[in-house]
């Protein structure tokens, strides 16, 4: 399936949230160490990386990708913003490494020559200018992790900013309630609730739906069944949530071969169904040919009658709609 520009932004929109996320929560930690002085150069040599699948190199990469050399007519200024951002963090961090490589290999060298007896005139020069470059590195590394941790804080808000931008996103809104722990080890407990009900604008229900559509879109219907079935609960008297949680319910016990199942669950989907829902009308019709098919080789006569019987009333009504709908389009 070939997919529109627009959903490889959202797809990768939903990459930099998780890396970013990821990213600030390891970077806390080696910041941590770092205060506390019990950081090692393996505490950061795999997070901070010019190479491809490193964590923050790949945050940089993806941001730059999307926010900078995408077409400039869909690039919104936040979006520059925060991919400007995002750059900065990845060398001030880089300039961290570098600068940490220089305390951690090259200082206890220093300190070892500096005791040395009968050092020469020139090895004494050279020993004042190592001090004066591992004091360099020193200052440049107290200042660049600090400066790397104030980054990481500005883009936190910033990406806080653009979430609400991205409401149509529904990988967003399945990434957002599938992830919660992640999100608020970053933002907060309060802030996990706050933001799905702000991009989502309609209470959980319409949240369990988004997500619902999301994997109905992709045929995950197991998972579309368990969400629609929460915003079922919530909203008992939505014929939508109703219709669709039988629908992929039904599809999900075809696809497991309960096909006696399937024809139950599709039987109280058609007490919710309206105009709206046509083409999953379509679609149940080509499911229950299937069921019939595997019914005629299994010569299961009983599943093959049932089958039959109610895919002709289905017939009959899709026969109804698709009249209805030629009419219409010859009067306009």
């Amino acid at each position: 399936m070939l997919l529109t520009r627009r959903r490889k932004k959202e797809i990768k929109i939903v990459e930099i949230i998780e890396n970013f996320l990821k990213a600030f929560l390891k970077f806390e930690e080696i910041y941590k160490k770092y205060l506390q002085g019990k950081i090692k150069f393996y505490d950061i040599e795999k997070f901070i990386d010019n190479k491809e699948g490193n964590l923050l190199f790949d945050l940089k990469e993806s941001s730059h990708f999307l926010f900078r050399y995408s077409d400039k007519s869909y690039i919104k200024e936040r979006e520059r913003l925060f991919d400007l951002v995002m750059g900065s963090i990845f060398h001030e961090a880089m300039k961290f490494r570098e600068n940490f490589y220089q305390i951690t290999a090259y200082r206890p060298k220093y300190v070892k020559f500096k005791k040395r007896k009968g050092i020469s005139p020139y090895e004494r020069s050279l020993i004042d200018q190592f001090r004066k470059i591992i004091n360099r590195a020193q200052k440049g590394m107290d200042e660049g992790i600090k400066e790397t941790r104030q980054l990481f804080i500005d883009a936190k808000s910033q990406l806080e900013e653009l979430l609400t931008e991205y409401w149509r996103n529904d990988l967003l809104v399945r990434f957002l309630l599938e992830n919660k722990r992640l999100f608020q080890k970053v933002y907060g407990n309060k802030k996990h609730e706050e933001m799905l009900l702000k991009i989502c604008g309609d209470g959980w229900s319409e949240v369990y739906n988004r997500v619902a559509m999301s994997y109905l879109k992709g045929k995950y219907f197991q998972f579309a069944a368990k969400y629609f079935g929460k915003a079922k609960k919530i909203n008992p008297e939505n014929i939508s949530y109703a219709f669709f949680f039988y629908f992929s319910s039904a599809m999900r016990s075809y696809y497991e071969n309960r096909y006696y199942s399937s024809l139950v669950l599709f039987k109280k989907m058609t007490r919710f169904y309206e105009d709206r829902f046509f083409p999953y009308l379509k679609q149940t019709i080509e499911t229950l040919k299937k069921i019939e098919h595997e019914a005629k080789e299994e010569k299961n006569e009983k599943l093959f009658k049932w089958t039959k019987n109610f895919m002709n009333s289905l017939e009959d009504l899709l026969t109804i709609k698709e009249k209805s709908l030629i009419k219409d389009s010859l009067s306009i």
